[in-house]
């Protein structure tokens, strides 16, 4: 209670005994306000609701080990169990919990977009978490978010290798990825995972995006834009610019069409300038 500096052992009669040749993992852990849950090599979660003085423990069905345990709140959560015969993965298994791991529902894990070398909740925000994978010998890998639990993935990116990944909010959060070449990979920042727009400035009625996420077009509506230059440059998630046009309008509203047929399933900034008004708008591209 006094940030570390003295430590009360818990009494040993408020923890659940442990299986036979059962152990945690000391990396394998959650913590939200005063809740903390940890996981087992048996499949189990150990869950303490007052900073560890009472314990319980639940058994995730289906689960007899653990590769990854992560919640984004006190009742969403998400755990990930890999089996492997050498290095080959044999066995994956992900499941749900909305009750803080009372009970778990298993979750679909066929995806092109679920990345299983690692996965994190992103902190207040239920059901929205982030996946992220490595170059399993020509495997898809890259990184994804989902905001229905695991239900759909949403791709961020591909091709690059991201070992683990750690969020502290639905704006910040890191990967880690291989580092061979000084200056090349290593750590990643990512900034500003919102799924909605983001103004930055504008005088008159700012553009409207829609629809959001698009599958195969993209319409941008401007209005007070008459007699003035307008830009568009979109951009995909690593900062590569994938369409920029320019436009002169003789009209009090603009519609601009954007055909997405070219892009990738994933995330886009659209940055919309006219006569140095600027806005930024994040759109998603889901097929």
């Amino acid at each position: 209670t006094n940030g570390g500096t003295t430590w009360t052992r818990v009494p040993q009669a408020n923890i659940p005994a442990n299986l036979s040749g059962e152990y945690g993992y000391t990396d394998m852990y959650d913590v939200d306000g005063n809740t903390i849950w940890f996981a087992t090599n048996k499949g189990r979660i150990y869950k303490s609701t007052d900073k560890g003085l009472n314990w319980t423990v639940t058994q995730v069905t289906g689960f007899t080990d653990f590769s990854n345990l992560c919640f984004t709140d006190q009742n969403n959560g998400m755990a990930m169990m890999k089996v492997y015969s050498g290095t080959t993965l044999t066995s994956l298994s992900l499941s749900k919990t909305t009750n803080g791991g009372s009970t778990w529902t298993s979750l679909p894990t066929n995806s092109s977009y679920f990345y299983n070398n690692d996965i994190d909740g992103i902190p207040g925000v239920a059901g929205k978490f982030v996946s992220v994978g490595i170059d399993m010998g020509g495997v898809n890998y890259g990184s994804s978010y989902t905001t229905d639990h695991g239900a759909t993935w949403i791709n961020i990116d591909n091709g690059v290798q991201y070992i683990s990944c750690r969020f502290k909010d639905d704006y910040t959060g890191w990967a880690g990825g291989f580092n061979t070449t000084a200056g090349v990979n290593g750590v990643y920042k990512w900034q500003n995972n919102s799924t909605g727009n983001e103004t930055v400035s504008y005088t008159s009625e700012p553009p409207v995006l829609y629809p959001n996420p698009a599958s195969d077009n993209v319409n941008i509506s401007l209005s007070s834009v008459q007699k003035k230059h307008v830009t568009v440059t979109v951009y995909d998630i690593l900062g590569n610019v994938v369409y920029n046009d320019a436009f002169f309008s003789m009209q009090k509203n603009l519609s601009i069409n954007i055909n997405c047929n070219g892009f990738t399933n994933g995330v886009y900034m659209a940055v919309i300038t006219a006569d140095g008004n600027k806005t930024t708008h994040k759109f998603i591209v889901n097929r």
